[in-house]
């Protein structure tokens, strides 16, 4: 039962806890805060192809990748629920970024923006 509740695909939508006491989706953690005019229609568009590119992920990246940045699992836990080795979620876990980098290349510039 564990397993299968851990493996469940959350909506990129749906509302995650954020520092302990708000709430937010994956896609506005992404994009940060209180953009106006232009930003916020850039921002939108990230938001989206964030979720895009998460959502292309092989189910694999995806499930590894979601259970670690929307859970905060440590990869040992992810390990156990998915039922492989350690070393498997790390390898899954490092193809998802290198996929989602280059998905989200195109938007590198907003990012350094933001900082």
């Amino acid at each position: 039962a564990r397993r299968m509740q851990h493996r469940r695909h959350r909506s990129l939508d749906a509302p995650v806890e954020i520092d302990g006491d708000g709430r937010s989706t994956l896609g506005e953690r992404v994009s940060g805060t209180d953009l106006g005019g232009e930003r916020a229609v850039d921002s939108l568009a990230i938001q989206r192809r964030v979720a895009s590119a998460v959502e292309a992920l092989p189910s694999e990246q995806r499930e590894v990748f979601l259970m670690r940045q929307l859970q905060g699992l440590p990869f040992q836990d992810i390990a156990d629920v998915v039922g492989v080795p350690v070393n498997t979620v790390k390898s899954r876990m490092r193809y998802a970024l290198e996929r989602l980098q280059e998905a989200l290349s195109e938007y590198e510039h907003h990012l350094e923006e933001t900082r």
